[in-house]
């Protein structure tokens, strides 16, 4: 994890931020040793749907690694910096993040469902209604 704390250190230079997090379940420590590329979204949520946000991060969660990708962590903020919750995904490297799950439309659609939404499709819009501000920003791994 030493890679990510540098990465979360370079990204918040102009901002003082502590956060919080769960534990990263042990299965998942081993898929970041790997990392060379980081995808990192920042969201600050609407008056009142901070929780609904972090309740969505987590079925996004289930979803992505339903159909075979990564696991985000989610971190949320305790002082500091505006951001209400920001997530880490680790990658191998650009091609890895950009590549199109090979699941099916029908898999993806279950796995939407297993996850609680209402359709793959609608993962996007209903994470939208939540936020007020949302960045993406990516990086490499400093070795």
């Amino acid at each position: 994890m030493k890679r990510t704390i540098i990465l979360i250190s370079i990204l918040l230079v102009f901002s003082t931020l502590t956060v919080l997090a769960q534990p990263v379940p042990r299965q998942r420590t081993e898929e970041f040793e790997d990392t060379g590329y980081y995808h990192c979204e920042i969201f600050i949520a609407l008056p009142g749907k901070f929780e609904q946000l972090y309740k969505e991060r987590e079925m996004e969660n289930v979803y992505q690694t339903t159909i075979g990708r990564p696991y985000n962590m989610i971190f949320v903020r305790d002082k500091g910096a505006s951001w209400d919750i920001y997530t880490l995904g680790c990658y191998r490297d650009l091609a890895h993040w950009a590549k199109s799950p090979d699941a099916s439309k029908e898999e993806r659609e279950a796995a939407a469902k297993k996850a609680g939404f209402e359709s793959a499709d609608k993962i996007g819009p209903y994470m939208r209604t939540l936020i007020y501000m949302h960045r993406d920003t990516m990086g490499v791994a400093i070795k």
